[in-house]
């Protein structure tokens, strides 16, 4: 890359390289991908069936079944269907590939599915740093048009911690 002056000379950094100070743009660091099925009539063993592939959760209405982690348990009056790819650093492209690729090719299953339940695909983005942003071709957004399929992006920025705890107030000063 080349910078120039305002007169149009080009601008020859002789010094030394310093310290990276800032770091923007990019993809995201890390992503999950989660394709789900919600419903007040949704009949888990239906969905599997439809799709062809186990779910990695799901519960039917009025169903008990787990909250996070720690051993907690609810009833809930509508039901879910989630299959999930975990994250990491592969490339959100080939996640939904790899997600999509268990489930049933037939678009008529997908079509029957979106016209019972609400159906999405769900992309986590993870980012340690800011401005960051996501790129789907148009053949992966056409596979996901073709499912009836909503597309919802979660962020998560961590940033950096010793910058983020200094500039937070204390807990007396709110």
């Amino acid at each position: 890359m080349k910078t120039f002056d305002i007169d149009g000379r080009e601008i020859v950094n002789t010094g030394p390289v310093g310290e990276l100070l800032l770091q923007v743009g990019g993809k995201f660091d890390e992503t999950s991908v989660t394709l789900s099925a919600y419903s007040e009539r949704l009949d888990r063993h239906r969905v599997t069936a439809l799709l062809g592939v186990n779910p990695s959760e799901a519960w039917d209405p009025g169903e008990r079944h787990p909250l996070g982690k720690k051993g907690k348990t609810r009833i809930c009056d509508w039901g879910k269907w989630v299959l999930s790819i975990e994250y990491d650093t592969r490339p959100v492209e080939d996640k939904i590939r790899e997600l999509l690729g268990q489930c049933t090719q037939d678009i008529s299953r997908w079509q029957q599915l979106a016209s019972d339940y609400d159906i999405w695909l769900t992309v986590s983005g993870h980012l340690n740093s800011w401005n960051r942003e996501l790129n789907l071709s148009s053949k992966l957004l056409r596979m996901l048009t073709d499912r009836n399929l909503d597309l919802k992006v979660d962020v998560y920025f961590y940033g950096d911690d010793e910058e983020e705890e200094s500039d937070l107030p204390s807990a007396g000063t709110r």
